[in-house]
């Protein structure tokens, strides 16, 4: 299947197994696959935020929450991970 016909969800749902085994990289590498289609998805925003936490990259991890909060401003677990 082309991943044009996966949705945001489906994206999210990769990353979040791969991110659970620890290969961080290719889950980062699946969210912004999937941020290249949905750019205002939320939830890969969010767990590119993890993704890059996971690595210990703290500015970059940040920026996601904060382009996450910046679609949705009332996002919760966006809201708790940008201090």
């Amino acid at each position: 299947m082309s991943e044009a016909f996966l949705s945001s969800d489906d994206f999210d749902e990769q990353a979040h197994q791969l991110y659970n085994q620890g290969r961080y990289d290719e889950a980062l590498e699946t969210l912004r696959e999937g941020l290249a289609i949905y750019p205002n998805a939320v939830e890969l925003r969010i767990g590119l935020g993890y993704a890059h936490l996971a690595r210990e990259e703290f500015g970059w991890s940040r920026r996601a929450f904060e382009q996450a909060l910046a679609l949705k401003p009332d996002f919760l677990p966006a809201r708790g991970r940008r201090r």
